[in-house]
């Protein structure tokens, strides 16, 4: 079947289960809006025009954090297309899974400024401008790349650490044509994929883990997009640890467990903060370690590292001991490592029973100081 460059970029959407394209029209996206028009009349997809790009691209990052899926945002040439700077910035140091799709110039026209070309410095040069708050940046240079190109862009963004993806699509691209029956099945599950973590980091963890008086789990935004909340559960009352999230791992662990302390940082708990500052392990999952949620890396007043040790887990090597020293760094898929930590408590039979334990009783007591501080607010 013969389908445009634009209908065949719509239709990889479907494919990828894809409800909503959020944007603002423009001639430099004309093909791919026709595309949308014939698609939406089918049911398939919806495209929603918002008043300014950074807009659809907020939206687009707000449901990924809602729902976990991924949604497109469309934009003409130039510098409408630079006002999704912002979004992507937000997306990008958030680790946040969104497409931007873009019009481009002609590609025998570029150069001589269509529609606000970015060319003054380099012909069509919009993809410079946002590298550095992407994942990964395409510029399409036949339509017989966009099937191979969409299923990069899609692999990119939904494995490892997610994050936001360009693609830019001249007008000629976008209209031109070609023979295309169906597209192959891709997988982007990203469950296994970067396998556990080396099992003789797990070990080292475990016997720092099993010798902690105080121990504490830290969740950040990793752990939250891992939906690893029922794992969290089982590790925390495995290994009697209090659990603090970042703001960007809130939910990640249910907020009416007892082992639940809130927040650290400067936007954190009084638990929080005296949850970390007093903990002699930690365990981080998926935590950037940023300077909010370390109240500045003032020693003492969330952390106390290099006194405290650190267990830090991330899909993503440049992390680990990036902001803390370590003592064991571990590369891996957080599901899966919190998985080898519970087998290993439970080869060796080491069981906790927290609730009956001096550390148990100081977390409570401090909730019900901070239930206590948190009513005589609301009273004021």
């Amino acid at each position: 079947m013969k389908k445009t460059g634009a209908l065949i970029v719509i239709d990889y959407l479907i494919k990828e289960g894809v409800q909503y394209v959020f944007g603002i029209t423009g001639h430099g996206c004309l093909p791919i809006v026709d595309a949308l028009r014939i698609r939406e009349k089918e049911g398939k997809i919806k495209f929603i025009q918002v008043r300014q790009e950074m807009s659809g691209v907020h939206m687009a990052d707000g449901y990924f954090r809602v729902k976990g899926k991924s949604l497109a945002v469309l934009t003409s040439i130039g510098a409408g297309a630079l006002n999704t700077a912002i979004g992507l910035g937000t997306a990008f140091v958030d680790s946040t899974s969104l497409l931007i799709l873009t019009g481009d110039t002609h590609t025998n026209m570029r150069g001589v400024g269509v529609l606000q070309e970015i060319e003054r410095k380099h012909d069509s040069d919009f993809i410079s401008c946002v590298r550095p708050i992407t994942k990964r940046c395409w510029r399409t240079e036949n339509v017989r790349q966009i099937p191979k190109i969409m299923q990069r862009a899609f692999n990119a963004m939904t494995t490892g650490r997610k994050g936001p993806v360009v693609v830019s699509l001249p007008m000629d691209v976008q209209a031109d044509t070609m023979e295309i029956e169906e597209y192959p099945e891709y997988s982007h599950d990203t469950y296994g994929a970067f396998g556990c973590g080396s099992s003789e980091n797990i070990l080292k963890a475990y016997e720092m883990m099993k010798k902690a008086k105080r121990p504490l789990i830290v969740a950040g935004g990793g752990a939250y997009y891992s939906k690893v909340s029922r794992e969290l559960v089982m590790l925390s009352e495995k290994w009697g640890a209090a659990v603090v999230t970042t703001l960007a791992g809130k939910s990640a662990f249910p907020e009416n467990h007892p082992l639940y302390g809130w927040h650290g940082g400067s936007k954190g708990t009084d638990i929080g903060n005296y949850l970390c500052r007093t903990a002699d392990v930690i365990l981080s999952l998926g935590v950037r370690f940023a300077d909010e949620s370390t109240s500045s890396y003032r020693k003492g007043i969330t952390y106390n590292f290099p006194d405290t040790k650190l267990i830090q887990v991330d899909i993503d090597p440049s992390e680990l001991g990036k902001n803390y020293p370590c003592s064991v760094g571990i590369i891996g898929d957080i599901k899966q490592v919190i998985n080898q930590l519970a087998e290993v408590f439970e080869n060796d039979n080491h069981v906790v029973d927290y609730l009956h334990s001096d550390y148990y009783r100081d977390i409570e007591n401090n909730r019900n100081v901070w239930f206590s501080k948190l009513g005589k607010n609301r009273e004021v």
